[in-house]
């Protein structure tokens, strides 16, 4: 991947994912290093415990207890470098520590969501990290998974209870299709393209929505005045209608 086109999914990620406030500060450099970095972190911990907030289990009320300490133990290690040019043994270590009720799977997702963040703004640091962000891992989600079923690498669905050996299994797949790819030259640049994909996907379903639901409004609409109502003057009809010219245009210029 061109560093143009690399330098434009980190550019749109940061856009559709960082706060109006956050993006400001960014624009005019009001910020120190380590608050950046804990705004990242903020940013990759919903995602990581999507599944957990239900509080299903002992296990996961106390990893909702103990956030702040759990953020706090990696943000300690990514500010010192913790991984000490081997970053697979320092990954595997960090998601193997059952402290405060955390397990493999929302451990690989904490982590890799908050590298993704970081290697979007690293450049942004005073002090950037010091970590070849290509030795990074791809976050284990419903969308990553769904394309290494695809691919044959694993038959794995529930990404929050991944286990250490199956974690690692997908984690090597990964590497090798990368390695095939002309494309992409690590995890975290091909785990964009699966995210702009979804985008993609979900502006599509939003379109087939907008044009199902018009199609049943104007249905209704001409089966009441088939009926003999009167609905030319019906101020609630004519709101309707409007707003059916409106979605209308988008459809048409989407």
């Amino acid at each position: 991947m061109n560093q143009l086109l690399e330098q434009t999914l980190k550019n749109q990620f940061v856009e559709l994912t960082f706060s109006k406030a956050w993006q400001k500060k960014l624009s005019e450099k009001s910020y120190s290093d380590n608050d950046l970095i804990k705004y990242c972190l903020s940013k990759a911990w919903p995602d990581a415990i999507i599944y957990v907030r239900k509080k299903n289990s002992p296990s996961d009320s106390t990893i909702l207890e103990n956030a702040e300490g759990i953020k706090q133990r990696l943000f300690d290690d990514i500010t010192a470098s913790a991984w000490d040019n081997d970053f697979d043994a320092w990954h595997d270590n960090m998601c193997s520590n059952t402290d405060f009720g955390m397990r493999y799977g929302v451990w690989q997702k904490f982590i890799n969501m908050s590298f993704k963040y970081i290697y979007c703004i690293n450049d942004k640091l005073d002090n950037p990290i010091t970590l070849d962000f290509k030795k990074c891992h791809i976050p284990l989600d419903d969308n990553t998974l769904l394309w290494c079923r695809n691919k044959g690498i694993t038959d794995i669905t529930a990404w929050n209870k991944v286990n250490q050996n199956q974690y690692i299994l997908i984690r090597d797949g990964i590497r090798k299709e990368i390695e095939s790819n002309s494309n992409v030259d690590s995890a975290l640049q091909f785990e964009f393209l699966v995210w702009r994909i979804k985008k993609v996907c979900d502006v599509l379903q939003h379109i087939k929505n907008l044009k199902d639901n018009l199609e049943g409004l104007e249905t209704s609409i001409s089966f009441f005045e088939d009926c003999g109502f009167n609905l030319e003057n019906n101020s609630n009809v004519t709101a309707v209608l409007t707003q059916m010219d409106i979605l209308k245009e988008y459809i048409t210029n989407k």
